[in-house]
């Protein structure tokens, strides 16, 4: 009865995502890899603890005006089936700013002792802006684009929903975010990409060394879906390493390292697409991570 339920479980989550949808692109390309709420609302508070993190991206640093991106994310058990998290994302590119701030609800579905199913709700606001005192121009306010830019993108509803099923040493993500688009179809330019999905299989010893097979899978509106196919080696309970290869032709490596179950230092490096290999610095990724705890012991 119990194998029944979790191959009909399995069919019912994978087709749950089989279809196509519109949802912003997470910024933060690698750190999806070592913190899962970034992109999928249902992580909220899985685990026994609660987890803060901060990450900063910066890519193409041979650009004037190349993307920075910074995050800030908590998210907690508050029972043995609920979660809460909440998130703010600021990236900038050139001269558009944009933030995005989301609570998280998340609820736990037991399925049998080493499985389960959980489920995650999003919402919040996306505002997406250009800063004028950046503009170097002398017809600003005569530049009817750029006056009428901030008013078309400011304060979007930004919803979003994911899943989660584990067993045993299988897990399986995938979520989707959505903007509020029907009052402008220009805020169709910031809101490209699909179903994010994500695939990860534990091999080994926990109390030793465990092998952790990746795959990860994006739709991008406009461009070629591609897939993220990587390992990640955990030594010793305090050190990780990660490698990623990306079908757009890049790689990622990254290292993590927990200090005294106290701190934990992700870093990761994406290399360039072919097309402007040698021409940019890639992409530097680093998050820090601290475990705190709601739940009374």
């Amino acid at each position: 009865m119990i194998k029944n339920s979790l191959i009909l479980c399995s069919i019912g989550f994978l087709c749950l995502f089989s279809g196509k949808a519109d949802a912003q692109i997470n910024p933060l390309k690698s750190q999806y890899f070592a913190n899962s709420f970034l992109f999928n609302p249902a992580k909220a508070g899985d685990g026994n603890t609660g987890k803060l993190a901060t990450g900063i991206s910066t890519q193409w640093n041979r650009v004037p005006g190349a993307p920075l991106i910074m995050s800030l994310t908590a998210d907690a058990p508050v029972s043995s089936r609920v979660g809460l998290g909440a998130s703010v994302i600021n990236d900038k590119s050139g001269l558009i700013n944009r933030t995005v701030v989301m609570g998280t609800y998340s609820y736990k579905v037991p399925v049998s002792e080493d499985s389960y199913l959980r489920f995650g709700l999003a919402a919040g606001y996306l505002s997406d802006y250009i800063n004028l005192n950046d503009v170097v121009s002398r017809n600003v306010g005569s530049d009817a684009a750029i006056s009428n830019y901030n008013y078309q993108h400011e304060n979007l509803l930004k919803t979003g929903f994911g899943a989660t099923f584990k067993i045993e040493n299988l897990e399986i993500q995938s979520s989707w975010y959505k903007n509020n688009r029907l009052a402008n179809q220009l805020n169709r330019t910031i809101d490209r990409s699909g179903i994010t999905t994500q695939f990860k299989y534990n091999l080994g010893d926990p109390s030793g060394t465990v092998v952790s097979p990746m795959l990860g899978h994006r739709q991008i509106q406009g461009l070629k879906d591609y897939l993220d196919m990587g390992v990640n080696v955990a030594f010793v309970p305090n050190l990780d390493l990660t490698f990623i290869y990306h079908t757009n032709k890049t790689i990622t490596g990254g290292i993590s390292y927990e200090y005294d179950k106290l701190l934990r230092l992700n870093c990761f490096y994406n290399s360039e697409t072919p097309q402007i290999r040698g021409l940019t610095g890639g992409t530097f990724e680093m998050s820090l991570s601290m475990p705190f705890s709601l739940l009374k012991n």
